[in-house]
């Protein structure tokens, strides 16, 4: 629901239709509708729950006048509210959590790490389905999961510096040491900043949501 991450979603739409389904000309691409929230605080902030259930059923219901073959929400922390939004989402939604989940259990990993905002980590949002799936989640500690925060509220702001990507990179470096076979992105601000080569799996929530949206898309066309 970021508008850095909304940005990203997009330019990833637009080059992987181009990079993976030979998309050349306007007719090529998929038609997509991108509304980007102006939601409430829900990083570290568990009063605004409420709030942003509301907001959403409001959006939802807007978005659904256009009649979408599928429909998504591409903020991790935001997926708590899932089951309070199910009945206005239909069967056209695509979770994120799960399709993140997907990709993890392709990888046959035994243990994952999960770099997440601290209302995603403090609520078991990924560790309920991981060990749901037979797998180990590794967290943050209550300190890192503050910088990470930071990090998080930076890329909003616009004001990434270099040390905001050595405290994600010394974060996943610290799972990795207590056992992590992979990382995994959960939120969809951290991709933006986190570094591009990593040495172990890295599962980037929003690229992976832009493939599942992608396949889902042209699958229904062909």
């Amino acid at each position: 629901m970021g508008p850095q991450a909304s940005n990203e979603l997009y330019r990833l739409l637009i080059e992987k239709s181009i990079s993976q389904y030979g998309a050349k000309a306007d007719q090529d691409f998929p038609e997509i509708l991108i509304y980007s929230l102006a939601a409430p605080d829900i990083i570290s902030n568990g009063t605004n729950f409420g709030k942003t259930v509301d907001l959403l059923r409001s959006i939802i219901q807007k978005v659904q006048v256009f009649e979408p073959g599928s429909i998504s929400i591409a903020c991790n922390t935001a997926h708590l509210f899932v089951k309070d939004l199910k009945s206005k989402l239909g069967n056209e939604f695509v979770s994120l959590i799960e399709t993140v989940i997907d990709s993890v259990k392709d990888k046959n990993l035994s243990k994952v790490g999960v770099i997440a905002t601290p209302v995603t980590l403090d609520t078991g949002l990924y560790q309920r389905e991981l060990i749901r799936a037979g797998i180990i989640p590794i967290t943050p500690d209550v300190n890192q999961r503050k910088m990470i925060d930071g990090v998080i509220r930076a890329v909003l702001a616009g004001k990434v510096k270099k040390s905001d990507i050595r405290t994600l990179k010394k974060t996943a470096e610290l799972l990795k040491n207590k056992g992590a076979e992979g990382i995994i992105l959960g939120c969809t601000e951290l991709p933006l900043v986190f570094p591009k080569r990593f040495n172990v799996p890295v599962f980037n929530s929003l690229e992976i949501l832009a493939d599942r949206l992608l396949k889902d898309y042209f699958n229904n066309i062909n």
